[in-house]
């Protein structure tokens, strides 16, 4: 599935891939986790350990699976389309959000997300006031259909896989 797919098929639609926090589905973080399951191939269950709150996934990066699956990048970089950009503690989140960045517009960032505040997913521009940063998928925005298609493309042409 492609990221611009992801986004078709959940627009509108209420996400909630954990049943947590009890009485309070389709949070932000449920995005994430199904996007990592349905694009990026990444199955394990994130955790927000430190804090329970989605800037963890920033602050405890390197002590999860994610760095064989993401980059950190720095919030004065220009994310890019398909990344995750992470706020922490800020106007627009008060105790973090995570979406999925659409584009890059210098002070604010359009992205796709749920709980912001609606309970579905949506489309939104937000500030970019308080974003701690992007993970950037390691295969560069690409699918998996997209880096399976790649290294079979290069067997075929190589298939002894000699130079």
């Amino acid at each position: 599935m492609t990221f611009d797919q992801f986004i078709t098929k959940w627009n509108g639609n209420g996400l909630d891939v954990d049943n947590f926090p009890v009485g309070q589905p389709n949070q932000c973080f449920d995005v994430f986790i199904q996007y990592n399951r349905e694009v990026i191939g990444l199955q394990d269950y994130i955790q927000c350990k430190s804090s329970g709150l989605v800037k963890d996934i920033w602050n405890d990066f390197d002590n999860t699976v994610l760095p064989q699956f993401y980059d950190k990048i720095d919030r004065y970089a220009k994310g890019e389309k398909g990344d995750i950009a992470i706020w922490g503690n800020c106007p627009i989140a008060p105790y973090s959000h995570i979406t999925l960045l659409i584009e890059d517009k210098g002070t604010i960032q359009r992205v796709f997300g749920q709980n912001q505040p609606e309970s579905y997913c949506t489309t939104k521009e937000l500030s970019s006031t308080g974003l701690l940063g992007y993970l950037r998928p390691k295969n560069g925005n690409a699918t998996r259909e997209q880096v399976i298609a790649d290294y079979l493309d290069i067997l075929e042409r190589n298939p002894a896989g000699v130079d």
